[in-house]
């Protein structure tokens, strides 16, 4: 089986995205800690979930009109992701990246 061995999904999102959201949840019955992690570096930190409970959410945004490019999402076993959701800002594009950072869960 895959158990135990470290899983990386990137997630490469369209251009000029200003905000990514997504659910995981683990593939099997147990508590499973995921890390989200955008290109440049900011990182929703280990974020626990169990598949005894319902998918838990994490989300990114650009702050300053920076854009988001890819997710990388990394677990220690097998994990689901779905219910995406993104923003397209608006204007010109930035000469810098800006910085992007976790999104707080919204109530």
């Amino acid at each position: 089986g895959i158990s135990g061995r470290p899983l990386t999904i990137t997630v490469t999102l369209p251009a000029r995205m200003t905000a990514f959201y997504f659910y995981g949840q683990p593939d099997r019955a147990a508590t499973l800690v995921v890390t989200a992690t955008l290109q440049n570096g900011a990182s929703s930190g280990p974020v626990s979930m169990s598949a005894d409970s319902q998918a838990r959410y994490l989300g990114f945004y650009g702050r300053d009109g920076a854009y988001l490019h890819s997710i990388t999402i990394t677990s220690g076993d097998a994990f689901a992701i779905g219910e995406f959701g993104m923003s397209r800002g608006i204007g010109r594009p930035r000469r810098h990246e800006g910085s992007a950072r976790p999104a707080a869960r919204q109530s």
